[in-house]
């Protein structure tokens, strides 16, 4: 049996600093499961590409023993640009794959101790979200990025009331957000207000991601938990959020204890940023110094 399954599109991110490109293969499937991997967890991967990813940007699923379900379209991969600025970023929808269907996916990839659902780019539909929640005993989580995320002109990304939430929130376990994200989604002024309404909904925990401030959770228990040090140098932070996801919900499905599953999570994510490549996933050794 699975520990985690992660499901949502694999991306080829191209990430902008100070002008110059660099080109990563990214997405939260990619960052979640690798993270959770390295930690010990038998992890799987659903996803869907296009005709035009390099087969050898997935090959670290195979060397590093992730199993994978990734059909692929004769589209495009979804591709986004993101631009790294003095104190925000820009994120650009280039190309956007096709969604992923429930009817697609094996039943083996659903029999796991939890489910990551994780859209990049409003892959999912909430009539996945109502089949799977039918179909799965297993821990029910999502990111709400791609859920929430709404696409203008020339792609690019912005936010507002997310609509569907109270089609979707009911059906789910835990629910990770970005401050950004929780804030506009739910409309609320403050990240107490915003975890508290996804709550309202029927989740059991709420994570709110707050950068270098660290994690809000919000359940049973009230938890705001910073790093234990800060790296002395960020060298990229695109996907330190699906690394904490990834890693807290290994740690939970196994403990259920949820202060010390954001503490673990939060030391992996917080080393992640400090690194390049496959250097930025850590050990669990690693990750309890």
């Amino acid at each position: 049996m699975f520990d985690l399954v992660v499901i949502g599109h694999i991306a080829k991110d191209i990430i902008i600093r100070e002008g110059s490109p660099t080109f990563l293969t990214g997405g939260a499937s990619f960052y979640a499961s690798i993270a959770a991997r390295k930690m010990g967890g038998n992890v799987g991967v659903v996803s869907k590409i296009g005709r035009d990813l390099d087969e050898n940007s997935l090959f670290v699923f195979n060397e590093m023993g992730i199993q994978t379900f990734i059909l692929k379209t004769d589209g495009f991969t979804t591709s986004f640009e993101i631009e790294h600025l003095p104190n925000s970023r820009r994120l650009r929808l280039i190309e956007r794959c096709a969604p992923i269907l429930f009817e697609e996916i094996p039943d083996n990839f659903l029999d796991a101790q939890s489910i990551l659902v994780s859209p990049i780019a409003r892959e999912i539909s909430p009539d996945f979200m109502k089949k799977i929640s039918r179909k799965t005993d297993s821990v029910l989580a999502i990111d709400l990025q791609g859920f929430v995320r709404k696409f203008g002109e020339n792609g690019n990304v912005y936010y507002d009331f997310w609509n569907e939430g109270e089609q979707i929130l009911p059906l789910v376990d835990i629910v990770k957000s970005s401050k950004r994200e929780a804030l506009t989604s739910m409309n609320c002024n403050n990240i107490y207000d915003a975890a508290q309404e996804i709550l309202s909904f029927g989740p059991e925990i709420v994570i709110i991601t707050m950068g270098e401030e660290g994690v809000y959770i919000r359940g049973k228990e009230n938890l705001i938990i910073t790093p234990k040090s800060r790296p002395e140098k960020v060298v990229e932070t695109t996907g330190a959020g699906d690394i904490f996801f990834g890693v807290f919900l290994l740690e939970y499905i196994r403990t259920k204890d949820v202060k010390n599953s954001g503490n673990i999570a939060t030391n992996v994510a917080t080393k992640s940023v400090a690194g390049k490549g496959m250097s930025r996933f850590i050990s669990r050794e690693m990750a309890v110094e």
